[in-house]
């Protein structure tokens, strides 16, 4: 008897360890302004769609952002970005601020985006970048200095701790 407790304790163990996260389910997503060109319109839900190769793009603007709904107050989470962007442009998601609520999680440098050019460009996983939010709040905001293009977010919650 004792045997088959231990087991059921080392399971939830492992379930439960800092590495595991859980998706955080997410319905609605705003951003600044919508680009539009050729027919096509970049709507903030194409960057939650699941779709990667869709892309949520705002218009030019020196204070675009991008918004996420997380239902709820939410605390440690981890945000990932995938980059919209494969070639010379993928450097506008750089410098980006990232926000849990209120609480700033940090700025978004990833040197393999600056140096992306048409002769060496980012392969799918060289375009997603993870930052930890150690607060809570209940909107993930990113915040940048130009344009954003955004392939997919996805926000996970720490099982752990972050």
């Amino acid at each position: 008897m004792l045997r088959v407790s231990s087991c059921i304790l080392i399971l939830v163990g492992l379930l439960y360890s800092s590495d595991s996260y859980l998706k955080v389910i997410i319905n609605k997503a705003t951003q600044s302004s919508t680009y539009r060109i050729h027919g096509t319109v970049y709507k903030a839900d194409r960057a939650i769609d699941g779709k990667r190769h869709t892309l949520s793009i705002t218009k030019p603007d020196l204070k675009s952002w991008f918004e996420v709904g997380l239902g709820g107050i939410r605390c440690n989470l981890l945000v990932r970005l995938y980059n919209g962007r494969k070639e010379k442009s993928a450097n506008r998601l750089n410098n980006v601020d990232i926000l849990l609520g209120s609480h700033s999680c940090g700025t978004l440098f990833e040197e393999r985006w600056k140096n992306a050019s048409e002769k060496s460009p980012l392969s799918q996983e060289e375009r997603m970048a993870n930052m930890s939010c150690r607060s809570c709040g209940e909107v993930i905001r990113i915040k940048n200095t130009v344009q954003t293009a955004l392939q997919e977010v996805e926000v996970l919650l720490s099982m752990g701790g972050v």
